[in-house]
């Protein structure tokens, strides 16, 4: 933590804390004071766009405000008591020069503050399209996704596509998108059904049902969910080599995305509850349900915390904290109306909305790729970071890939029902994040 003090003249002929200082004058002796004040910078590192956090014991109120500089922007402050300033921060990230200047005197440094996090660029790559899948066991973050001939690899790190496997594996005209399975596996699907695959060499670990539109997920050996349109279908291997499927009734209409919990253990998927029941959570052991989430029948995003005993869920309006073993609520907030999908920090401390923020004053087709940030402790908003304006979405689905390595996060925007052979690239989107 950063503490200087502050030294302003003043002609006041006594003031506690002063130093006299002689001045001789033709006019005779003229007796100037220099007053000392101290001012302490509480928050050496935060989020652009946030808050600094100023301390001094000479603060006695809203109407001792100081003049706040961070970096060329002189910044707005409010009093917060007993002797600290909240200034707002700018929102360029970098290292800057903190200045303040008490009861109107020329504003002095105090030292430096580092804003950290913001936009940091945007890449197209294709032709792509579907639903994007985290690569599990990569030393550096990529995803795969379907390509316009089989399954590519993508490192937005280096902004590189490689296609790794054929037709056969993947075609997107009957699988669109890609999906997690089990064993550091993914889900891919041709029109002849559903494999569980790894790479290096390419290895097929399990074959699931024929019929997921969208995407499919391997929870275990012989235990699937498989995601069309206007459906999810929950599949266990039998003793017969058959398939058995839910007696639960239920209904998952526009499956967008599925959150499956660090153990396995778990499994959520993103989309609307059709008949009322609450959105159901899956487990490995049986076609059915493990249970429903009461009252929750909208989930736009969701995630499992480290532990995988916590689930978030993003609703509409709401986030929930939700026991993973029962579904009981552990806790609720309002909830970013503009958010799409929800990524944990793994370090515990924030948790991350990605969503869009419409141009002020412009039509809503003018948007901008952003994340909001929360404090994970507290659930209270921390800053939204965002893409310049200007862009078009055109009803984009918003898939964002954590790289916690680079301390970034990569938002994918692209289409889940959309069929990559047809030519389609999307776009990528970097945003830097808190070291």
């Amino acid at each position: 933590m950063t503490h200087t003090t502050v030294r302003h003249v003043s002609r006041v002929a006594t003031a506690a804390g002063t130093v006299a200082l002689a001045l001789i004058s033709c006019r005779g002796i003229e007796v100037a004071q220099v007053r000392f004040y101290s001012v302490r910078i509480s928050t050496p590192v935060v989020w652009t766009s946030s808050r600094v956090v100023l301390t001094s014991p000479d603060l006695a109120g809203p109407d001792t405000l100081p003049v706040v500089v961070i970096g060329t922007d002189t910044v707005s402050v409010r009093f917060a008591p007993p002797d600290s300033l909240i200034a707002t921060a700018p929102s360029s990230p970098g290292l800057f020069g903190v200045l303040v200047g008490f009861r109107g005197q020329a504003p002095s440094l105090v030292g430096t503050v580092t804003l950290a996090g913001g936009y940091a660029g945007e890449w197209d790559v294709g032709p792509v399209s579907g639903r994007p899948q985290l690569w599990p066991g990569a030393p550096q973050t990529s995803f795969a996704i379907p390509a316009d001939t089989g399954l590519a690899i993508v490192d937005p790190r280096l902004r590189m596509m490689r296609r790794v496997l054929g037709r056969s594996y993947q075609d997107a005209s009957c699988m669109t998108g890609v999906g997690p399975a089990a064993g550091g596996r993914v889900a891919v699907g041709s029109c002849g059904g559903t494999l569980s695959v790894s790479l290096d060499p390419v290895a097929v670990a399990d074959t699931g049902p024929a019929g997921a539109g969208r995407f499919a997920a391997q929870l275990a050996p012989g235990r699937w969910l498989a995601a069309w349109q206007h459906g999810v279908a929950s599949f266990l291997r039998n003793a017969t080599g058959g398939w058995d499927t839910a007696a639960i009734a239920y209904h998952i209409e526009e499956p967008l995305d599925i959150a499956v919990s660090p153990t396995g253990a778990r499994a959520v998927i993103v989309g609307r509850d059709a008949l009322g029941t609450g959105m159901p959570v899956f487990s490995p052991s049986s076609a059915d349900p493990a249970y429903f989430l009461a009252g929750l029948h909208e989930i736009d995003g969701a995630a499992f915390n480290e532990a995988g005993d916590s689930l978030f869920v993003l609703g509409p309006s709401t986030l929930s904290i939700v026991r993973a073993q029962d579904g009981v609520i552990l806790a609720s907030i309002p909830s970013w109306t503009n958010a799409y999908r929800v990524v944990l920090d793994p370090g515990g401390k924030w948790i991350y909305l990605a969503g869009e923020v419409p141009q002020p004053g412009v039509p809503y087709v003018s948007q901008a790729p952003a994340l909001q940030v929360l404090d994970r402790a507290t659930l209270a908003p921390v800053t939204t970071i965002h893409a310049p304006f200007g862009t078009d979405l055109g009803g984009s689905d918003l898939y964002p890939v954590l790289s916690p390595s680079e301390h970034r996060l990569y938002v994918v925007a692209t289409c889940a029902f959309c069929n990559a052979s047809r030519g389609t690239t999307v776009p990528v989107y970097a945003f830097d994040l808190m070291p």
